[in-house]
Protein backbone atom coordinates (compact mmCIF):
# COMPACT_ATOMS: atom_id res chain seq x y z
CA UNK A 1 0.00 0.00 0.00
CA UNK A 2 1.37 3.40 -1.05
CA UNK A 3 0.81 6.87 0.44
CA UNK A 4 0.48 9.81 -2.02
CA UNK A 5 2.99 12.47 -1.16
CA UNK A 6 2.80 16.06 -2.57
CA UNK A 7 5.39 18.85 -2.63
CA UNK A 8 3.06 20.90 -0.46
CA UNK A 9 3.17 18.14 2.16
CA UNK A 10 6.96 18.43 1.93
CA UNK A 11 6.77 22.20 2.53
CA UNK A 12 7.18 23.43 -1.04
CA UNK A 13 4.94 25.80 -2.98
CA UNK A 14 4.71 24.96 -6.64
CA UNK A 15 3.78 28.18 -8.39
CA UNK A 16 5.37 30.41 -11.01
CA UNK A 17 5.55 34.23 -11.30
CA UNK A 18 6.62 36.18 -14.40
CA UNK A 19 6.23 39.75 -15.63
CA UNK A 20 7.89 42.72 -17.35
CA UNK A 21 7.44 46.47 -17.71
CA UNK A 22 9.17 49.52 -19.21
CA UNK A 23 9.83 52.80 -17.41
CA UNK A 24 9.71 55.64 -19.94
CA UNK A 25 11.56 58.86 -19.14
CA UNK A 26 11.89 62.22 -20.93
CA UNK A 27 15.54 62.89 -20.09
CA UNK A 28 18.66 60.86 -20.72
CA UNK A 29 18.50 59.29 -17.26
CA UNK A 30 16.00 58.77 -14.44
CA UNK A 31 15.42 62.01 -12.50
CA UNK A 32 17.63 64.14 -14.78
CA UNK A 33 14.75 66.56 -15.31
CA UNK A 34 13.74 66.64 -11.65
CA UNK A 35 10.53 64.68 -12.20
CA UNK A 36 10.37 63.22 -8.67
CA UNK A 37 9.77 59.68 -7.38
CA UNK A 38 6.47 59.20 -9.22
CA UNK A 39 8.28 59.51 -12.54
CA UNK A 40 10.82 56.84 -11.50
CA UNK A 41 8.27 54.18 -10.41
CA UNK A 42 6.84 51.62 -12.80
CA UNK A 43 4.01 49.16 -12.10
CA UNK A 44 4.96 45.67 -13.25
CA UNK A 45 2.07 43.27 -14.02
CA UNK A 46 3.06 39.82 -12.62
CA UNK A 47 1.20 36.66 -13.63
CA UNK A 48 1.11 33.99 -10.87
CA UNK A 49 0.12 30.39 -11.72
CA UNK A 50 -0.73 27.60 -9.21
CA UNK A 51 0.96 24.48 -10.59
CA UNK A 52 0.04 22.26 -7.62
CA UNK A 53 -2.91 19.94 -7.05
CA UNK A 54 -3.70 21.79 -3.84
CA UNK A 55 -5.53 25.07 -3.31
CA UNK A 56 -3.35 27.81 -1.85
CA UNK A 57 -5.07 29.97 0.73
CA UNK A 58 -2.48 32.77 0.30
CA UNK A 59 0.58 33.56 -1.83
CA UNK A 60 3.09 36.38 -1.21
CA UNK A 61 5.56 37.73 -3.81
CA UNK A 62 8.74 39.25 -2.35
CA UNK A 63 11.25 40.96 -4.74
CA UNK A 64 14.90 40.20 -3.95
CA UNK A 65 18.37 40.98 -5.27
CA UNK A 66 17.47 44.58 -6.25
CA UNK A 67 20.36 46.87 -7.37
CA UNK A 68 21.37 49.76 -5.13
CA UNK A 69 18.78 52.52 -5.17
CA UNK A 70 16.04 50.26 -6.51
CA UNK A 71 13.10 49.26 -4.32
CA UNK A 72 9.93 47.14 -4.44
CA UNK A 73 7.55 46.05 -1.64
CA UNK A 74 6.10 42.51 -1.25
CA UNK A 75 2.66 41.83 -2.74
CA UNK A 76 0.13 39.28 -1.36
CA UNK A 77 -2.63 37.58 -3.34
CA UNK A 78 -5.67 37.97 -1.10
CA UNK A 79 -8.05 35.01 -1.12
CA UNK A 80 -5.42 32.55 -2.31
CA UNK A 81 -5.24 30.76 -5.61
CA UNK A 82 -7.05 27.54 -6.52
CA UNK A 83 -5.15 24.67 -8.09
CA UNK A 84 -4.45 25.07 -11.79
CA UNK A 85 -5.61 28.73 -11.72
CA UNK A 86 -3.65 31.89 -12.51
CA UNK A 87 -4.02 35.56 -11.60
CA UNK A 88 -2.22 38.84 -12.26
CA UNK A 89 -1.07 41.23 -9.55
CA UNK A 90 0.69 44.60 -9.77
CA UNK A 91 4.21 44.97 -8.38
CA UNK A 92 5.39 48.64 -8.06
CA UNK A 93 9.15 48.96 -8.68
CA UNK A 94 11.08 52.21 -8.07
CA UNK A 95 14.13 52.67 -10.30
CA UNK A 96 17.25 54.33 -8.90
CA UNK A 97 17.82 57.96 -9.85
CA UNK A 98 20.56 58.32 -12.45
CA UNK A 99 19.77 55.02 -14.20
CA UNK A 100 20.50 55.63 -17.87
CA UNK A 101 17.99 55.16 -20.64
CA UNK A 102 18.56 51.76 -22.23
CA UNK A 103 19.14 49.93 -18.93
CA UNK A 104 17.36 46.59 -18.32
CA UNK A 105 17.17 44.89 -14.90
CA UNK A 106 15.97 41.37 -13.96
CA UNK A 107 14.47 41.01 -10.45
CA UNK A 108 14.03 37.68 -8.60
CA UNK A 109 10.61 37.05 -6.96
CA UNK A 110 10.48 34.74 -3.92
CA UNK A 111 7.14 32.96 -3.47
CA UNK A 112 5.71 31.91 -0.10
CA UNK A 113 2.23 30.80 0.94
CA UNK A 114 -0.14 28.37 2.67
CA UNK A 115 -2.52 25.67 1.53
CA UNK A 116 -5.79 24.46 2.97
CA UNK A 117 -4.50 21.28 4.56
CA UNK A 118 -1.94 22.99 6.79
CA UNK A 119 -1.06 26.25 8.48
CA UNK A 120 2.60 25.76 7.66
CA UNK A 121 4.30 28.36 5.44
CA UNK A 122 5.32 26.93 2.11
CA UNK A 123 8.37 28.13 0.18
CA UNK A 124 8.39 28.24 -3.59
CA UNK A 125 10.37 25.44 -5.11
CA UNK A 126 11.86 28.05 -7.46
CA UNK A 127 11.87 31.86 -7.71
CA UNK A 128 9.79 33.85 -10.13
CA UNK A 129 11.30 36.65 -12.24
CA UNK A 130 10.32 40.07 -13.58
CA UNK A 131 12.21 42.42 -15.93
CA UNK A 132 12.21 46.24 -15.83
CA UNK A 133 13.58 48.25 -18.81
CA UNK A 134 14.32 52.00 -18.91
CA UNK A 135 13.69 53.80 -22.22
CA UNK A 136 13.72 57.48 -23.22
CA UNK A 137 10.56 58.92 -24.74
CA UNK A 138 10.82 60.51 -28.19
CA UNK A 139 11.68 64.20 -27.79
CA UNK A 140 8.56 66.25 -28.49
CA UNK A 141 7.49 69.88 -28.24
CA UNK A 142 5.69 70.52 -24.98
CA UNK A 143 5.43 74.33 -25.11
CA UNK A 144 5.52 77.15 -27.67
CA UNK A 145 6.01 80.93 -27.56
CA UNK A 146 5.61 83.35 -30.48
CA UNK A 147 6.28 87.07 -30.93
CA UNK A 148 7.07 89.67 -33.61
CA UNK A 149 9.34 92.70 -33.76
CA UNK A 150 7.19 94.36 -36.44
CA UNK A 151 5.68 97.62 -35.13
CA UNK A 152 3.84 100.71 -36.39
CA UNK A 153 1.80 98.67 -38.87
CA UNK A 154 -0.68 100.56 -41.05
CA UNK A 155 -3.26 99.66 -43.65
CA UNK A 156 -1.57 98.60 -46.93
CA UNK A 157 1.58 97.54 -45.04
CA UNK A 158 2.77 93.97 -45.61
CA UNK A 159 3.18 91.36 -42.89
CA UNK A 160 6.86 90.74 -42.11
CA UNK A 161 7.29 87.00 -41.57
CA UNK A 162 11.03 87.49 -41.01
CA UNK A 163 10.23 89.52 -37.87
CA UNK A 164 8.48 86.53 -36.23
CA UNK A 165 10.25 84.48 -33.54
CA UNK A 166 8.83 81.10 -32.45
CA UNK A 167 10.53 79.37 -29.49
CA UNK A 168 9.77 75.76 -28.52
CA UNK A 169 10.27 73.92 -25.21
CA UNK A 170 10.99 70.21 -25.63
CA UNK A 171 10.24 67.17 -23.48
CA UNK A 172 13.95 66.62 -22.78
CA UNK A 173 14.16 70.05 -21.12
CA UNK A 174 15.82 71.84 -24.04
CA UNK A 175 14.62 75.14 -25.51
CA UNK A 176 15.39 76.51 -28.98
CA UNK A 177 13.90 78.79 -31.66
CA UNK A 178 12.18 77.01 -34.52
CA UNK A 179 13.13 77.55 -38.14
CA UNK A 180 10.48 78.97 -40.48
CA UNK A 181 9.87 75.52 -41.97
CA UNK A 182 9.07 74.00 -38.55
CA UNK A 183 5.84 75.93 -37.99
CA UNK A 184 2.93 77.44 -39.89
CA UNK A 185 1.34 80.88 -39.47
CA UNK A 186 -2.34 81.77 -39.70
CA UNK A 187 -4.26 84.90 -38.74
CA UNK A 188 -7.76 86.15 -37.88
CA UNK A 189 -9.17 89.62 -37.35
CA UNK A 190 -11.28 90.74 -34.39
CA UNK A 191 -14.44 89.35 -36.02
CA UNK A 192 -12.89 85.91 -36.48
CA UNK A 193 -12.47 86.21 -40.23
CA UNK A 194 -9.35 84.76 -41.80
CA UNK A 195 -6.60 87.22 -42.75
CA UNK A 196 -4.31 86.42 -45.70
CA UNK A 197 -0.82 87.24 -44.44
CA UNK A 198 0.54 87.07 -47.99
CA UNK A 199 -1.43 90.23 -48.86
CA UNK A 200 -1.10 93.78 -47.44
CA UNK A 201 -3.38 94.50 -44.48
CA UNK A 202 -6.70 95.67 -45.94
CA UNK A 203 -8.27 97.30 -42.88
CA UNK A 204 -7.41 98.68 -39.47
CA UNK A 205 -7.92 96.66 -36.30
CA UNK A 206 -6.40 93.93 -34.16
CA UNK A 207 -5.06 90.88 -35.99
CA UNK A 208 -4.24 87.70 -34.05
CA UNK A 209 -1.44 85.65 -35.60
CA UNK A 210 -1.11 81.99 -34.52
CA UNK A 211 2.00 79.83 -34.93
CA UNK A 212 1.40 76.06 -35.06
CA UNK A 213 4.33 73.66 -34.65
CA UNK A 214 4.53 70.98 -37.32
CA UNK A 215 5.67 68.46 -34.69
CA UNK A 216 2.92 67.85 -32.15
CA UNK A 217 0.62 70.73 -33.10
CA UNK A 218 1.49 73.01 -30.17
CA UNK A 219 0.31 76.60 -30.77
CA UNK A 220 1.16 80.12 -29.62
CA UNK A 221 -0.26 83.51 -30.65
CA UNK A 222 0.55 87.21 -30.75
CA UNK A 223 -1.40 90.27 -31.92
CA UNK A 224 -0.67 93.08 -34.37
CA UNK A 225 -2.51 96.41 -34.13
CA UNK A 226 -3.10 97.69 -37.67
CA UNK A 227 -3.64 101.47 -37.75
CA UNK A 228 -5.33 103.57 -40.39
CA UNK A 229 -2.98 104.72 -43.12
CA UNK A 230 -1.37 108.07 -42.30
CA UNK A 231 -1.84 110.58 -45.13
CA UNK A 232 1.45 111.51 -46.72
CA UNK A 233 2.09 115.25 -46.48
CA UNK A 234 4.16 116.44 -49.42
CA UNK A 235 7.43 118.07 -48.57
CA UNK A 236 7.01 121.85 -49.06
CA UNK A 237 10.48 122.08 -50.52
CA UNK A 238 11.33 118.73 -52.09
CA UNK A 239 14.26 120.07 -54.05
CA UNK A 240 17.30 121.65 -52.41
CA UNK A 241 17.84 125.28 -53.34
CA UNK A 242 21.23 126.05 -54.81
CA UNK A 243 23.45 128.33 -52.81
CA UNK A 244 23.37 131.86 -54.23
CA UNK A 245 26.47 132.73 -56.19
CA UNK A 246 27.42 136.44 -56.16
CA UNK A 247 29.55 135.89 -59.23
CA UNK A 248 27.59 133.33 -61.22
CA UNK A 249 29.23 131.24 -63.83
CA UNK A 250 28.19 132.53 -67.25
CA UNK A 251 27.55 128.92 -68.23
CA UNK A 252 26.32 127.25 -65.02
CA UNK A 253 25.85 123.50 -65.02
CA UNK A 254 22.23 122.51 -64.35
CA UNK A 255 21.47 121.25 -60.87
CA UNK A 256 20.73 117.48 -60.75
CA UNK A 257 17.13 116.60 -59.93
CA UNK A 258 17.08 114.82 -56.52
CA UNK A 259 13.78 113.19 -57.43
CA UNK A 260 14.11 112.11 -61.06
CA UNK A 261 10.89 112.00 -63.04
CA UNK A 262 9.83 108.34 -63.35
CA UNK A 263 8.41 109.02 -66.82
CA UNK A 264 10.10 106.99 -69.57
CA UNK A 265 12.92 108.35 -71.68
CA UNK A 266 11.32 110.51 -74.39
CA UNK A 267 13.90 109.37 -76.93
CA UNK A 268 12.42 106.71 -79.21
CA UNK A 269 13.71 103.22 -78.75
CA UNK A 270 13.85 101.20 -81.97
CA UNK A 271 13.89 98.00 -79.89
CA UNK A 272 11.19 98.49 -77.19
CA UNK A 273 11.97 96.93 -73.85
CA UNK A 274 9.67 97.20 -70.80
CA UNK A 275 12.80 97.86 -68.76
CA UNK A 276 13.50 96.95 -65.15
CA UNK A 277 10.56 96.50 -62.80
CA UNK A 278 9.97 98.47 -59.60
CA UNK A 279 10.53 96.13 -56.60
CA UNK A 280 8.39 95.96 -53.47
CA UNK A 281 9.45 95.49 -49.84
CA UNK A 282 8.57 91.78 -49.95
CA UNK A 283 11.00 91.28 -52.87
CA UNK A 284 13.96 92.36 -50.72
CA UNK A 285 15.44 89.31 -48.97
CA UNK A 286 18.75 88.48 -47.34
CA UNK A 287 19.59 86.46 -50.48
CA UNK A 288 19.65 89.49 -52.79
CA UNK A 289 21.05 91.99 -50.30
CA UNK A 290 24.47 93.45 -51.26
CA UNK A 291 26.18 94.82 -48.15
CA UNK A 292 28.41 97.34 -49.96
CA UNK A 293 25.89 98.51 -52.55
CA UNK A 294 25.61 101.79 -50.61
CA UNK A 295 29.14 102.73 -49.47
CA UNK A 296 27.91 104.99 -46.64
CA UNK A 297 25.73 104.45 -43.56
CA UNK A 298 23.94 107.78 -43.84
CA UNK A 299 23.48 110.72 -46.20
CA UNK A 300 21.72 114.08 -46.06
CA UNK A 301 18.29 114.66 -47.52
CA UNK A 302 18.53 115.47 -51.21
CA UNK A 303 22.18 114.44 -51.33
CA UNK A 304 23.73 112.09 -53.83
CA UNK A 305 25.59 108.82 -53.42
CA UNK A 306 27.47 106.55 -55.82
CA UNK A 307 25.96 103.05 -55.79
CA UNK A 308 28.30 100.11 -56.43
CA UNK A 309 26.04 98.03 -58.67
CA UNK A 310 28.77 96.07 -60.46
CA UNK A 311 29.92 96.04 -64.07
CA UNK A 312 27.93 92.84 -64.71
CA UNK A 313 24.74 94.94 -64.40
CA UNK A 314 25.71 97.76 -66.78
CA UNK A 315 22.71 99.18 -68.62
CA UNK A 316 19.26 100.46 -67.74
CA UNK A 317 18.11 100.20 -64.12
CA UNK A 318 15.58 101.60 -61.65
CA UNK A 319 16.79 103.00 -58.31
CA UNK A 320 14.17 103.08 -55.53
CA UNK A 321 14.34 104.61 -52.03
CA UNK A 322 11.61 102.89 -49.98
CA UNK A 323 10.70 103.20 -46.30
CA UNK A 324 12.46 100.37 -44.44
CA UNK A 325 9.36 99.61 -42.33
CA UNK A 326 6.33 100.30 -44.52
CA UNK A 327 7.85 99.80 -47.99
CA UNK A 328 6.44 103.14 -49.19
CA UNK A 329 8.45 104.38 -52.18
CA UNK A 330 9.68 107.94 -51.54
CA UNK A 331 12.05 108.25 -54.48
CA UNK A 332 12.36 106.42 -57.78
CA UNK A 333 14.51 107.12 -60.80
CA UNK A 334 15.46 105.59 -64.12
CA UNK A 335 19.23 105.47 -64.48
CA UNK A 336 21.92 103.88 -66.60
CA UNK A 337 24.66 101.87 -64.91
CA UNK A 338 28.00 102.55 -66.60
CA UNK A 339 30.47 99.92 -67.69
CA UNK A 340 32.41 100.69 -64.49
CA UNK A 341 29.46 99.31 -62.53
CA UNK A 342 28.57 102.49 -60.61
CA UNK A 343 25.69 104.92 -60.81
CA UNK A 344 24.78 108.11 -58.97
CA UNK A 345 21.50 108.20 -57.00
CA UNK A 346 19.79 110.98 -55.07
CA UNK A 347 18.22 110.63 -51.63
CA UNK A 348 14.65 111.83 -51.01
CA UNK A 349 14.08 115.00 -49.01
CA UNK A 350 12.31 113.05 -46.25
CA UNK A 351 14.39 112.01 -43.23
CA UNK A 352 14.23 108.33 -42.25
CA UNK A 353 15.57 104.81 -42.66
CA UNK A 354 15.47 103.51 -46.22
CA UNK A 355 16.11 100.42 -48.25
CA UNK A 356 17.84 101.36 -51.50
CA UNK A 357 16.96 98.88 -54.25
CA UNK A 358 18.38 98.61 -57.77
CA UNK A 359 16.37 96.62 -60.33
CA UNK A 360 18.23 96.04 -63.59
CA UNK A 361 16.91 95.42 -67.09
CA UNK A 362 18.53 91.99 -66.90
CA UNK A 363 16.22 90.98 -64.04
CA UNK A 364 18.75 91.34 -61.19
CA UNK A 365 17.63 92.85 -57.87
CA UNK A 366 20.13 94.29 -55.36
CA UNK A 367 19.48 96.30 -52.21
CA UNK A 368 21.10 97.79 -49.12
CA UNK A 369 20.15 100.14 -46.26
CA UNK A 370 20.95 103.79 -45.60
CA UNK A 371 19.77 106.49 -43.21
CA UNK A 372 18.76 109.90 -44.58
CA UNK A 373 19.41 112.74 -42.15
CA UNK A 374 18.30 116.36 -42.17
CA UNK A 375 20.39 119.01 -43.91
CA UNK A 376 22.33 121.35 -41.66
CA UNK A 377 20.45 124.58 -40.87
CA UNK A 378 23.72 126.58 -40.80
CA UNK A 379 23.95 128.53 -44.08
CA UNK A 380 27.00 127.86 -46.17
CA UNK A 381 29.61 130.63 -45.93
CA UNK A 382 29.22 133.14 -48.73
CA UNK A 383 32.31 134.34 -50.64
CA UNK A 384 33.15 138.03 -50.27
CA UNK A 385 31.96 139.81 -53.40
CA UNK A 386 34.81 141.15 -55.51
CA UNK A 387 34.25 144.93 -56.12
CA UNK A 388 34.17 145.86 -59.73
CA UNK A 389 36.97 148.38 -60.71
CA UNK A 390 35.86 152.01 -61.11
CA UNK A 391 36.16 152.85 -64.80
CA UNK A 392 38.76 155.59 -65.56
CA UNK A 393 37.76 158.40 -67.95
CA UNK A 394 39.25 157.97 -71.36
CA UNK A 395 42.00 160.60 -72.07
CA UNK A 396 41.05 163.45 -74.39
CA UNK A 397 42.86 163.37 -77.68
CA UNK A 398 45.74 165.90 -78.02
CA UNK A 399 45.41 168.71 -80.58
CA UNK A 400 46.39 167.63 -84.00
CA UNK A 401 49.77 169.11 -85.04
CA UNK A 402 50.18 169.73 -88.75
CA UNK A 403 52.56 167.37 -90.29
CA UNK A 404 55.97 168.78 -91.00
CA UNK A 405 57.35 168.74 -94.48
CA UNK A 406 60.04 166.24 -94.88
CA UNK A 407 63.49 167.54 -94.05
CA UNK A 408 66.82 166.11 -94.72
CA UNK A 409 66.50 164.14 -91.66
CA UNK A 410 63.14 162.92 -92.84
CA UNK A 411 64.17 161.52 -96.15
CA UNK A 412 67.39 160.48 -97.76
CA UNK A 413 66.10 161.11 -101.32
CA UNK A 414 66.43 164.99 -100.99
CA UNK A 415 70.20 165.09 -100.39
CA UNK A 416 71.14 165.19 -104.08
CA UNK A 417 68.60 167.92 -104.84
CA UNK A 418 69.88 170.09 -102.04
CA UNK A 419 73.43 169.60 -103.23
CA UNK A 420 72.57 170.72 -106.78
CA UNK A 421 70.74 173.71 -105.43
CA UNK A 422 73.79 174.69 -103.42
CA UNK A 423 76.05 174.41 -106.48
CA UNK A 424 73.64 176.54 -108.48
CA UNK A 425 73.54 179.23 -105.82
CA UNK A 426 77.32 179.26 -105.62
CA UNK A 427 77.62 179.67 -109.37
CA UNK A 428 75.10 182.47 -109.38
CA UNK A 429 76.91 184.24 -106.60
CA UNK A 430 80.17 183.93 -108.48
CA UNK A 431 78.57 185.46 -111.54
CA UNK A 432 77.36 188.46 -109.62
CA UNK A 433 80.76 189.05 -108.12
CA UNK A 434 82.40 188.76 -111.47
CA UNK A 435 79.97 191.20 -112.99
CA UNK A 436 80.60 193.70 -110.26
CA UNK A 437 84.36 193.44 -110.77
CA UNK A 438 84.06 194.02 -114.45
CA UNK A 439 81.92 197.00 -113.93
Amino acid sequence: MYTRTSLAWLGYLTASATGSATLRIDGESVGSLGEGEDASTVEVPVTVTNDDDSDYTSITLTPSGLPAGWSAAPVTIDGGLARGEKTTVTLPVTVAEGTKAGAKQSIAIKLTGRYAQSDDTLTGIENGSVTVAVEQNPVTIVGLKASTSQTDVQVDDSFDADAVTVTASFSDGSVRPLAAGEYALSARDASGADVDLAQPFAKAGKVTVTATANDGGETASFTIDVAEKTPVTPDPDPEPKPDPDPDPDPDPEPEPNPNPDPTPDPEPNPNPNPGPSVPGLSDLTETNRVADLVPVDSMVAGGSVTLRVGSAHAGRAVVVFMDAASGHVWSRGNVTVGTDGVVEAFAPARVGSYRVAVSTAGGALLWDVVSVTAKSETPAPQPTPTPKPTPKPAPKPAPTTPSKKPTMADTGASVAVVALAAVALAAAAGGVVLARRRA
